[in-house]
């Protein structure tokens, strides 16, 4: 009964607030494709796209470019710079490596709304990234026209998992080249830009794309892994508990942010810290618990 209350009251007011962007939203202040000058910070790892692959690409050639999503901050307006809130898609019409996550830009973009489908059947980018709270996106034909005036700070929250991400990577795939290493890294760290599209094309058409995309089983073999490792070096039951705590925690700060990933473990953290107090852990108590957190 408190999950459900908790899930209709808070809900309807995230719902609520959703659809009723703030003064300082940036909804408000772009309401055509514009240009402007804005400041943001990087929030995601900037991804190259690259579709010589595609099907039609013989066809239909398109150029590569970079993407990311990014917390905008300030836009300029006529009196001056101004405080703004919103998350927006990022586009840099050609590949480059200049900047990362976690990086604070300015730059002088073109703001557009994302464009409906346009045959019957195709994907909806528009209404996936309204789902998202994203509404609007921002492009620049060049990244030297992006000034980054504050790089990653690796003691924040997102140098932190950018680090850990990229270790975690090179551990697993120490050839970008070669197809079973970046299948492996697909299947362990859910990192798919790097497989094939042909080949991402065959998993989804089998049934199997479910391979290269992690979830909370995931999340269950690493906790199943760590806690006989611990066990084999002869830890008791609160030390393995703790070992086991510690590593969901770093598996969480490598692996993408998705709620099935984040649901599993907060769950398993759960249920270990319920074993460091002795109790008995109850599931239907576990996944309440990781509800209401999530939420």
């Amino acid at each position: 009964v408190c999950v459900f209350l908790c899930f209709f009251s808070l809900g309807g007011i995230r719902l609520f607030k959703f659809n009723m962007p703030t003064g300082s939203d940036i909804r408000n202040i772009i309401k055509a494709p514009t240009f402007a000058h804005i400041r943001g910070q990087i929030i995601t790892k900037p991804v190259i796209m690259d579709n010589n692959d595609w099907h039609f690409a013989k066809f239909y050639p398109s150029l590569e470019y970079t993407t990311f999503l990014a917390n905008v901050t300030d836009i300029k307006t006529q009196t001056g710079w101004e405080k703004v809130t919103g998350k927006i898609k990022f586009y840099v019409r050609q590949s480059t490596n200049q900047i990362n996550i976690g990086d604070k830009f300015q730059t002088f973009c073109k703001f557009e709304e994302f464009s409906p489908p346009d045959n019957p059947g195709q994907f909806d980018i528009k209404n996936y990234m309204t789902r998202n709270g994203i509404f609007l996106c921002a492009s620049v034909k060049s990244a030297d026209s992006i000034a980054v005036y504050e790089k990653q700070n690796i003691k924040s929250e997102l140098g932190i998992k950018s680090k850990l991400n990229s270790l975690a990577s090179v551990w697993l795939n120490d050839n970008p080249e070669d197809e079973k290493s970046n299948l492996v890294e697909a299947m362990v760290l859910g990192s798919r830009t790097k497989i094939d599209r042909k080949l991402y094309a065959d998993f989804t058409s089998t049934g199997l794309v479910h391979l290269v995309c992690i979830s909370g089983l995931n999340v269950g073999i690493f906790a199943a892994v760590a806690g006989w490792i611990s066990k084999r070096t002869g830890l008791l039951h609160k030390g393995r508990a703790i070992t086991c705590i510690i590593a969901i925690a770093v598996f969480l700060l490598v692996v993408p942010a998705q709620s099935p990933i984040l649901r599993a473990g907060i769950m398993f953290i759960i249920f270990y810290l319920v074993r460091l107090i002795n109790r008995n852990s109850f599931a239907i108590n576990n996944m309440a618990i990781a509800a209401i957190i999530l939420l």
